[in-house]
């Protein structure tokens, strides 16, 4: 391997060995269990998991102006990608004014916007090369769902 001049992996190469197997076939989504979600957690992103998670949380304030905190499902996708989704309401209203928006979404379609917009916001300051990574991996998932066209176009 690849080491700098300090005798440590360089970014790249550490980026490259957290990235998680990628799995051939639809992707598909596992809700996890209570207990492994900080695992998880700490497992995509090591170090950034708070800074991933609060960000989630950020964009959720930001866009569901009924938000006011609560429960969170966490997903893990068959691709090595994953998502929250907010547990507190089966639907959200969506405000999204950069794209000028104004619909509702079910909850886990609002928590796949929400977790998009927090990695996509991270892929110019944090990691870049993994979170763009990630990114694409639940951009993948999203381009399957129901709710596909209205979630890529505020996406885009």
């Amino acid at each position: 391997m690849d080491t700098n001049q300090f005798g440590k992996l360089s970014r790249c190469q550490l980026v490259l060995m957290a990235a998680p197997t990628l799995r051939s076939g639809p992707v598909t989504a596992k809700l996890m269990p209570q207990k492994a979600r900080m695992r998880l957690m700490h497992e995509l992103f090591q170090k950034h998991f708070i800074t991933v998670e609060n960000l989630i949380y950020m964009n959720m304030v930001r866009v569901c102006p009924h938000y006011e905190g609560g429960e969170w499902a966490f997903y893990s996708l068959s691709n090595g990608g994953f998502y929250m989704a907010p547990l507190a309401a089966p639907s959200w209203f969506v405000v999204y004014a950069a794209k000028e928006y104004q619909g509702s979404f079910l909850a886990n379609p609002t928590g796949m916007l929400v977790t998009s917009m927090a990695l996509s916001q991270l892929t110019c300051w944090r990691d870049g090369e993994y979170m763009t990574e990630m990114a694409f991996r639940l951009r993948d998932f999203i381009k399957l769902q129901p709710d596909a066209e209205r979630l890529c176009e505020l996406l885009d």
